[in-house]
């Protein structure tokens, strides 16, 4: 298939584009969906292959981000869904160039193929050939069946640059056989005209008809290379244009097999001229000009180029953040499960045994000094890290326990004598439902630092949690739990069994059934945080989990209310991570909370959510979990017909065919009735959001900046981070676990949001921040360095090795301009 390199969001950091064959229609995805062993994928990736998947990608380039261990490095992240450009069918021709000429690159891609040979009704009929005659009999039927294929002809896709990271389909074109494209001014109007060629049909020449209209200047620039490279092969080209920057590359080989005009064009949008112009051509002489008018072609010489122009110098102030990974003693390796949760209930949209490790942070011997503990998986001590007076840390082991997936943890004084104890909470899904190896564990202090499991200080719970969260409740001076229910194994997405403990002493009694009956079974619980919404009234509790609304218990005397909270009633989605702050410093507490995001096949609304039903829809006693979204306004199975017809095999009598099943509705696989009966759940946002507190039970809910929306936000922590008095928000992710024809998401590499003092976040990049935090991130702390003033940020890491970084401030320093600050 075809691939493309340009930089689409004027970063001045060149993007990657490959093309592949998902297709946007409802019925072709049905017909071509086959389904991915998970053993055989775990496999694949264990022998070194990168996941793959049946659609483009879109890799964005981060540009350069800071590493401990090296000089600068460059990232991407794949964001084709986010993007909107995923799914354009059988593809071959990926061409980025600004077609409207407003200033940012526009995409156009061809698609089609001869005879349809993936569909899967002929690729079963094929494989069956052979069964009862010759390989050359079977070879010759197969022939003869390919001859009889259709064709998949389809119009071309061009897509408008939103300028946001997100496309729009632009333009209608008549179905076609096309591979081979290019672009190029034809009748010297000064917009891009196209050419496709077509099999067995004539090329398409596509005029361009935006010349002339308001805000679509442009500038036209002809290279002049030197003997041997007369089209300038290689050169840059940086242009700024009031706040604009543009950037191009002199490849004119793109696409599939094609070659574009080597006259490169740049948009001007409403700039009549561009302020500057600077090329590097290739073996290093630069030259600048400017100011250039619009709406002229002006031609550039390597011969009048500088031999090596020296280029300003820039301030730099230093990141804010520095990765000291493993030079402070914090080292510890999680080493995740490879537990098979889709044996169980092949329909599951992710597995839960990636849940772990749990981090928490505290003072566990009394000596003023941070101590961290990060939890082991299944099998795998929990280790302790002590902070020594010289900012390093001692460890041990935490063997008491050693068989639970640690999920969550809390360091804090259980039994009020002085010296912190600590919660795990105990998660994942190895184990049968109500096994006891998802008890929760207390670690008492001795007082000295050592911690031994108490097990009579908690009741019976075997529950796979996800989080635990102390507040005083009653005002008795005891601190309180709360610890989420994440799964009950075998029985997803029925909701599971939360609990409200009280303390007495160090010793915690359920009174979930006396307190708050509302939370026993409450949903999917991802994450909680206690929070004052009412002046004078006790904590209220605020939950968010997986087909979970944002959800607030009030504070009652002590008992725990659930109450509807207006602005949150569209708040529906598969959160993973909450915080509370004060972010438009009005004196009350808002939240940041952590969606799926919008880097996913799922795109959830109101009026097109994405839903679950449960139910026993094969009559066999156990339940069967179909997921469902909309695909072109109809309401369609996410599973593929292989997956959903191995946990309800009596459906392929019904539709023994591929085609059979695309062309059913949800509805007429299952029937309304039955759909009507089952357990329904439903999401209408998947993004990451701000959560306003408005005062007296209001709310707004408003979406993150979509450099947020990459992957899963499962880690949060809020502060003051450049120190200009307004707090910011540091976030990481990603996750690993979704079922492998859903895809992984892992995009995100970490992310600061400064506050600007009015709920409003701008991104900064790697290099102001210094946080990079790849892999399957599943929680953030921060730890004080002793009295120093400086502090880590810890970033716990599924599978992987903790990830440090030290913040405190550095010198300015001084260093050449490079692709964003040229």
């Amino acid at each position: 298939m075809g691939c493309e390199i340009a930089d689409f969001n004027n970063d001045a950091w060149q993007d990657i584009l490959v093309l592949d064959m998902l297709p946007e229609d409802r019925k072709r995805k049905k017909t071509m969906a086959g389904t991915m062993n998970y053993d055989k994928w775990g496999l694949m990736l264990a022998n070194g292959y990168a996941p793959q998947y049946m659609r483009n990608t879109l890799q964005l380039n981060n540009g350069p981000y800071p590493r401990r261990d090296s000089a600068a490095r460059t990232s991407f992240s794949e964001v084709a869904q986010l993007a909107g450009v995923h799914q354009t069918d059988w593809s071959w021709s990926g061409l980025f160039a600004d077609l409207d000429n407003d200033g940012w690159k526009d995409l156009f891609i061809t698609n089609g193929y001869l005879r349809d040979i993936t569909d899967k009704d002929f690729i079963d009929y094929s494989a069956s050939l052979g069964m009862f005659q010759s390989q050359k009999k079977a070879d010759q039927a197969v022939l003869e069946q390919i001859r009889k294929l259709e064709g998949v002809k389809l119009p071309n896709y061009c897509f408008r640059n939103e300028g946001n990271l997100s496309f729009t389909s632009c333009l209608s074109l008549p179905p076609s056989f096309s591979n081979g494209a290019a672009y190029g001014d034809l009748d010297g109007d000064g917009d891009l005209d196209l050419v496709t060629n077509n099999i067995n049909g004539p090329a398409f020449v596509l005029e361009n008809r935006s010349a002339g209209r308001p805000n679509a200047h442009f500038l036209k620039v002809r290279l002049l290379g030197p003997p041997g490279n007369p089209h300038g092969i290689g050169a840059r080209l940086w242009l700024y244009a009031g706040e604009q920057k543009q950037y191009l590359e002199q490849y004119p080989y793109r696409g599939f097999q094609s070659s574009v005009s080597t006259v490169l064009n740049f948009g001007l949008g409403a700039s009549t001229y561009a302020d500057s112009l600077i090329i590097e051509w290739p073996g290093g002489r630069r030259q600048a000009i400017g100011p250039v008018g619009a709406g002229k072609e002006i031609a550039l010489k390597y011969e009048e180029a500088a031999e090596h122009a020296v280029l300003p110098l820039v301030a730099d102030t230093g990141p804010l953040l520095r990765d000291v990974s493993g030079q402070n003693g914090l080292d510890f390796i999680h080493r995740g499960s490879s537990f098979n949760d889709f044996l169980q209930q092949p329909l599951l949209p992710h597995s839960f045994s990636r849940s772990g490790p749990a981090l928490a942070v505290g003072d566990l011997n009394g000596d003023g000094l941070d101590d961290v503990y990060i939890g082991g998986a299944k099998g795998q001590p929990g280790r302790v890290f002590c902070q020594t007076p010289d900012g390093r840390f001692e460890h041990r082991d935490l063997l008491e326990g050693a068989e639970a997936e640690d999920v969550d943890a809390l360091i804090f004084d259980a039994d009020n004598d002085g010296a912190k104890d600590l919660y795990v909470v105990s998660g994942g899904s190895e184990y049968p439902a109500a096994d006891k190896g998802y008890q929760d564990r207390l670690y008492l202090n001795d007082g000295s630092g050592g911690l031994r499991l108490s097990a009579e200080a908690l009741p019976a719970m075997p529950a796979s949690g996800s989080c635990v969260a102390a507040a005083d409740l009653e005002g008795d001076g005891d601190l309180d739990l709360f610890v989420g229910g994440r799964v009950e194994t075998g029985q997803y997405p029925l909701p599971p069994r939360s609990y409200l403990l009280q303390n007495d002493g160090g010793v915690f009694s359920d009174v979930t059934t006396e307190l708050a009956p509302g939370l026993e079974r409450t949903g999917m619980v991802t994450d909680a945080v206690w929070a004052s919404l009412e002046e004078g009234a006790g904590p209220a509790l605020v939950l968010v989990g997986e087909w979970m609304p944002v959800t607030i218990f009030r504070n009652k005397g002590g008992r725990l209310e659930r109450q509807p909270a207006e602005g949150l009633e569209n708040s529906s989605g598969w959160w993973y991570s909450l915080a509370a702050g004060d972010f438009d410093q009005d004196g009350d507490t808002d939240f940041l909370a952590g969606n799926l995001g919008l880097n996913t096949m799922f795109q959830a609304t109101p009026s097109e959510p994405v839903r679950a039903y449960a139910g026993d829809f094969d009559n066999n006693g156990s339940i069967d979990a179909v997921m469902s979204y909309y695909i072109q306004g109809i309401e369609s199975p996410v599973p593929s017909r292989d997956v959903l017809f191995s946990q309800i095999p009596g459906l392929e009598k019904k539709y023994p065919r591929y085609g059979l099943y695309a062309e059913a509705e949800l509805k007429q696989l299952f029937g309304k009735e039955k759909l009507e009966q089952a357990y329904t759940l439903e999401c209408n946002t998947f993004q990451s959001s701000y959560i306003e507190n408005q005062g007296e039970g209001n709310f707004s809910l408003s979406p993150l900046p979509l450099s947020a929306q990459f992957a899963p936000v499962s880690g949060i922590i809020c502060m003051d981070f450049n120190e200009d008095g307004h707090t910011d928000a540091l976030l990481a992710g990603n996750d690993y676990s979704p079922e492998v024809n859903i895809g992984r998401c892992d995009a995100f590499n970490g992310l600061l949001l400064l506050g600007d003092g009015r709920g409003r976040f701008s991104p900064a990049g790697p290099m102001q921040s210094g946080f990079w935090a790849e892999g399957e991130v599943k929680g953030l702390k921060m730890a004080r360095r002793g009295e120093t003033g400086l502090y880590w940020i810890l970033a716990a890491v599924n599978n992987d090795s903790l990830r440090t970084f030290e913040g405190g401030g550095e010198a300015p320093q001084q260093k050449e301009m490079n692709n964003t600050s040229i």
